[in-house]
């Protein structure tokens, strides 16, 4: 009888002390400093940025539109599909395949597309020169890996 007792109140003693460490690790709302800024999201007025990034505690920079005008490079896989004549101009078909897009360019001897200019081309080859670089030959069949400047005017030839 005397060690139910004990086991009883042992028992009361930890559910007591298991309430008192939950009830513990909530926060008290009252407690905690509130100075969140009103957005009114119903108004015509565009979205203060600044504020909401402010209330979710995130630091907001604004970014410079200056910064963002240097040219960015990607890769460009060119294929060279065919070459063929167009009356008296060789004339040769090269795929473009960018990450975001594949288009395909008849371009002649003179031509130049993104920022390499057409030196010659042959039966089964085309030769790509860049400034102050060795010159490149796509060869057919063979399609090759290049660095190119992304403007909005590419592959315009």
């Amino acid at each position: 009888m005397k060690n139910l007792l004990i086991l009883c109140s042992f028992i009361i003693v930890a559910i007591w002390w298991a309430l008192k460490m939950i009830m513990a690790s909530y926060i008290n709302v009252s407690e905690k400093e509130n100075n969140l800024t009103t957005i009114n999201i119903h108004t015509e007025s565009p979205l203060d940025v600044e504020a909401l990034s402010r209330n979710l505690g995130v630091e907001f920079k604004k970014i410079d539109d200056k910064k963002l005008d240097a040219p960015l490079y990607q890769d460009a896989q060119l294929s060279l599909i065919a070459v063929y004549t167009s009356g008296e101009l060789a004339v040769a078909r090269v795929r473009v395949k960018l990450s975001d897009s594949d288009e395909f360019l008849n371009i002649k001897k003179g031509d130049s597309f993104y920022q390499y200019l057409i030196t010659e081309i042959d039966v089964n080859s085309i030769t790509l020169s860049l400034k102050d670089t060795q010159p490149i030959e796509l060869k057919i069949f063979k399609p090759l890996t290049v660095s190119v400047m992304a403007s909005e005017a590419n592959g315009e030839v």
